[in-house]
């Protein structure tokens, strides 16, 4: 599997979300960030769960708002950020469009694995 970019303008473009999608990976000292990009065809039920962790990790839903292919304050849409090794969870109805599941540790020395499903 290719490794997921770590900003908007790179990551791992899964295409048009319309089944269940599953992706095991790592983030730590050494790559502490995962992004992953889907669009939706159409208003739809979304859920993401992260889980798998040994160490904490968080997770956002960021929608790049005016494209600028960078992370600014505001566009993160949700978050879960559970504390420890506790799984991470987001459920929301989105429009259609193109959304970022952005992954990352919140400290530089944790190193985890993880499971991602987006549906």
């Amino acid at each position: 599997m290719v490794d997921p970019g770590n900003n908007l303008n790179g990551a791992l473009n899964v295409g048009n979300l319309s089944s269940l999608r599953t992706f095991t990976d790592f983030v730590g000292t050494a790559d502490q960030i995962d992004v992953y990009r889907f669009n939706l065809t159409q208003t739809s039920n979304f859920s993401l769960n992260l889980g798998g962790l040994g160490a904490n990790a968080e997770v956002y839903l960021v929608a790049d708002l005016n494209q600028n292919g960078v992370r600014d304050s505001g566009e993160n849409i949700y978050s879960s950020t559970n504390w420890n090794s506790n799984d991470e969870a987001i459920n929301a109805t989105l429009g259609a469009g193109s959304y970022f599941a952005w992954i990352q540790t919140d400290h530089t020395s944790y190193n985890t694995n993880y499971d991602l499903s987006l549906s």
